[in-house]
């Protein structure tokens, strides 16, 4: 067919452009993008939310039930941006960034549309229109529980209790923490899963149960030798952070 007839891309004159090394922006997509609404009827859920202000970048996605927050330090970019970047871009974007410490790439905004320069590379992006949910308004500040555990051993005892769940009807592994241990339990139509591992607690005793895919995604994306999970009560969200690191974390 005649080239002719291929649209051009829109130029993109950057109004705001900032620049930021490509390994610590694929890092921030890997931790995010699977918390992305896939089909749902706010349209800006289905994209994923960067904001760079004051010195900090932040990557944001949440789909209605969790949500994965990462921030990492770009004090010498001075511009302030905000923008929701749709969910499908989000994923070839990562899919395109390199893992060498002297990769950049740029980032230039006008109005609804991105462009990112990836030495060599030119994407261009519409973005989500609308206003981002105010993901500060619903962490909570205050926990009436909070355990410490070793992850590596977490995810194993996770990883077999999902074996049991995901053959159920119910898809749930229950969390029950008493005196300094954690029980990790799911139950099926074929079968029992009963886990057992040390843990500090701080705080009250307490019984709670999670989607097991969610909380899979939690433990698996994790890079920690230990995390630290803070509960209020077995109807409120769970904030999930490696320990002593708040730049990283799943509700």
């Amino acid at each position: 067919q005649d080239g002719d007839l291929f649209p051009l891309p829109g130029v993109v004159d950057g109004e705001t452009e900032v620049t930021l090394p490509q390994p610590m922006l694929k890092d921030m997509i890997a931790k995010t993008e699977f918390a992305i609404a896939q089909d749902d009827m706010r349209e800006v859920l289905t994209g994923c939310y960067l904001e760079i202000k004051a010195g900090k970048a932040t990557m944001v996605a949440l789909d209605g039930y969790r949500m994965a927050l990462v921030k990492n330090d770009v004090s010498d970019v001075e511009s302030s941006l905000s923008a929701i970047i749709p969910g499908r871009a989000v994923g070839d974007i990562g899919k395109l960034l390199k893992d060498g410490q002297d990769d950049f790439c740029t980032l230039s905004f006008q109005q609804n549309r991105l462009h990112i320069n990836l030495m060599g590379t030119d994407i261009y992006v519409v973005l989500v229109e609308g206003e981002y949910i105010d993901y500060r308004r619903i962490l909570p500040t205050q926990f009436a529980t909070v355990l410490k555990a070793d992850l590596e051993t977490l995810r194993r005892c996770v990883d077999r209790a999902a074996l049991i769940a995901r053959e159920g009807s119910n898809n749930l592994v229950k969390f029950r923490m008493e005196d300094g241990r954690l029980f990790i339990e799911s139950n099926s139509e074929i079968g029992d899963v009963h886990e057992e591992m040390d843990a500090e607690q701080e705080g009250n005793d307490l019984t709670i149960s999670f989607n097991v895919k969610y909380m899979l995604d939690v433990v698996r994306n994790i890079e920690a030798e230990r995390v630290e999970m803070c509960f209020n009560t077995a109807v409120t969200p769970c904030v999930v952070t490696p320990e002593g690191n708040r730049d990283y974390l799943h509700l």
